[in-house]
């Protein structure tokens, strides 16, 4: 609303006059289309309002449906590829890291119980480093001293049988 123009009850209205149209021609058109076999409702299709919204939304909708599918596709193949690497994982790379592991204590327990039978020769007066076959035979007799102390002798008849406590 402006103060220079005075108010209006209605609202401007749009009339649109084609600026070549020809209702003599266009009658014409239609009769002759009639003449030869072509019905003027197969070429100018009659208007429906919001056919064209609703097209495009029926595409968008499909669309989107068809990404949906293909999503659960790829987060199904997504799921098994992690499966097959998490039972790869299980069944071949844990038993070897798990062996690397163990293998790793016994290195360091080994290393200890040297350790000890260094610190008992220096104890009682006696240089390590002269007797180094004194303190591997040592080592290998706590060693065999250990693997032996859980298992159990099982006499029967002839055989001798060793059984490990588990």
């Amino acid at each position: 609303m402006s103060i220079f123009r005075p108010y209006r009850k209605d609202p401007k209205k749009f009339t649109y006059i084609p600026r070549y149209f020809d209702p003599v021609k266009e009658e014409r058109e239609q009769r002759r289309r009639e003449l030869h076999g072509q019905s003027s409702e197969t070429d100018a299709e009659e208007y429906v309002p919001g056919r064209y919204i609703r097209t495009q939304r029926d595409a968008r909708d499909e669309r989107r449906s068809e990404r949906q599918r293909s999503q659960g596709r790829n987060r199904l193949t997504g799921v098994v590829i992690l499966l097959v690497f998490v039972a790869v994982f299980i069944f071949v790379l844990y038993p070897r890291i798990m062996g690397l592991v163990n293998r790793a204590a016994e290195q360091k327990q080994a290393a200890a119980a040297t350790d000890s039978v260094v610190m008992e020769l220096t104890e009682m007066g006696i240089d390590p480093a002269k007797y180094p076959d004194y303190v591997k035979n040592i080592e290998e007799l706590e060693a065999n001293r250990e693997r032996t102390s859980s298992a159990t002798l099982n006499i029967y008849d002839d055989d001798v049988d060793l059984n490990e406590k588990h």
